[in-house]
């Protein structure tokens, strides 16, 4: 199990468009998506603003295309997953301490490669 203290976490947003019958999202631009999250969480946004390495995939499971981030930086190590699904953004952060991401590596990854959308 993963051990890094207060600082260690992870969640779920979903946002859906309230109010705009017939609206939905859609990923077109990720790097905007992502920094829309960021501007919510100022630690997220120190991360990516101090990052040594981000690093962007896209994969496809069951028709819904996730795209993946793994935001290296000196305090925190964030890995997340986006994915739009019936006109929903869905996503999974994880947030790890920098000094303690080795140790819960293993963990953080399989929770980021196993999140689904039912």
């Amino acid at each position: 199990a993963a051990k890094g203290g207060k600082d260690l976490s992870a969640f779920v947003i979903t946002l859906g468009r309230a109010g705009e019958d017939g609206k939905s999202f859609m990923l077109k631009d990720t790097e905007q998506t992502f920094q829309g999250f960021a501007g919510a969480d100022y630690n997220l946004m120190d991360s990516l603003s101090m990052a040594s390495n981000i690093d962007k995939q896209q994969v496809t499971v069951d028709g819904v295309d996730f795209q993946t981030f793994d935001i290296d930086s000196p305090e925190f190590r964030y890995l997340a997953s986006i994915a739009v699904k019936d006109g929903k953004v869905f996503a999974l952060f994880c947030r790890c301490p920098s000094k303690t991401f080795k140790r819960n590596e293993k963990d953080l990854r399989h929770m980021i490669e196993t999140f689904r959308l039912l």
